[in-house]
């Protein structure tokens, strides 16, 4: 592929827009099964839990959720405008039920209470967090002290294999990433590296592997 098609496919997984906007989340979808379900099983979701997912994409997976716990509160949280809409439309009976609802914004800056949630979780979205350190301050403030963050990645190695990641990615081994996360604050609780068949995606064939990395915050400082 040409480099202009690299940056316009970084582009797209960065903050899905315009017409190619429903094709991307589609094949996110595709391509990111097994991660978002080992990812939902992770959280060992109860009653009454309150969470929150930063980047859903079109919400594709939030039913598994329900699934998985049907007694739980979740907002999706996107700064892709047509992801939002797209998650609305699938989500609409969640939604009519008061069980879900879906937000536009940058997650380093949101509306939401101190303490709001008891898990925060997120797939494949990081490498495009523009201040880290801001976003886990802010994921700090709205996460209950004893809940959990749970961040799933494709290791670095992995990730710069992919010829578009040059353009806009910032990428992480699961040493790295739960290194952040134990000097926020967190207590490392899971760091899971799964192996999957090779990943076809935009007509590249290459090796496919994640981590989900899980830690649970043991104190409010920043």
């Amino acid at each position: 592929m040409s480099e202009e098609t690299n940056q316009a496919i970084a582009k797209q997984l960065r903050q899905p827009s315009g017409d190619e906007a429903v094709d991307v989340g589609n094949r996110m979808n595709t391509g990111n099964l097994f991660m978002n379900l080992v990812t939902i099983e992770s959280l060992s979701l109860s009653p009454n839990d309150s969470l929150l997912e930063i980047g859903m994409g079109n919400g594709f997976f939030v039913h598994h959720l329900f699934e998985s716990e049907p007694m739980i509160k979740y907002v999706g949280y996107d700064y892709s405008e047509k992801m939002v809409e797209e998650s609305e439309k699938m989500n609409a009976d969640l939604i009519a039920e008061g069980k879900a609802t879906f937000e536009l914004g940058d997650i380093s800056a949101t509306k939401f209470e101190d303490a709001a949630f008891n898990h925060i979780f997120t797939v494949n979205t990081i490498y495009f967090w523009d201040d880290v350190q801001s976003t886990i301050n802010e994921i700090k403030r709205i996460l209950k002290v004893g809940g959990s963050l749970t961040i799933s990645i494709r290791p670095k190695e992995i990730m710069d294999s992919f010829p578009y990641t040059r353009h806009g990615f910032t990428t992480y081994n699961p040493v790295e990433l739960a290194t952040l996360l134990n000097e926020n604050g967190f207590e490392i609780t899971k760091v899971h590296v799964q192996t999957e068949a090779d990943l076809d995606f935009f007509g590249e064939v290459l090796r496919n592997e994640f981590a989900v990395i899980q830690g649970v915050l043991m104190n409010y400082e920043i």
